[in-house]
């Protein structure tokens, strides 16, 4: 995970990669890995966790949104792809 703490803005916390081996997954390691971080991002004063996902990948929007996370409604173009924001309340 790369995680990126005061941004957008200072009590934000953004998420910039995430992933987990293909053999660990479905297995909880990736939720209770969100759920540590959203804990220790709480416990550092941090209220709102964000990340960006290619609205390609079903798979991750499903995750995200498994773990509270919902769209924005904020896009930009990569690479041919659009990437949505998704965030959540600490």
């Amino acid at each position: 995970m790369d995680l990126i703490t005061g941004y957008p803005e200072g009590d934000d916390a953004f998420i910039g990669w995430f992933m987990v081996d293909g053999d660990m997954q479905g297995k909880g390691v990736g939720s209770n890995i969100v759920a540590d971080v959203r804990a220790a991002m709480k416990a550092a004063g941090y209220d709102y966790l964000s990340c960006i996902c290619a609205d390609i990948n079903e798979d991750a929007i499903k995750f995200w949104e498994g773990q509270g996370f919902k769209a924005t409604g904020e896009t930009l173009e990569v690479d041919g792809y659009n990437a949505i924001t998704l965030a959540r309340s600490i």
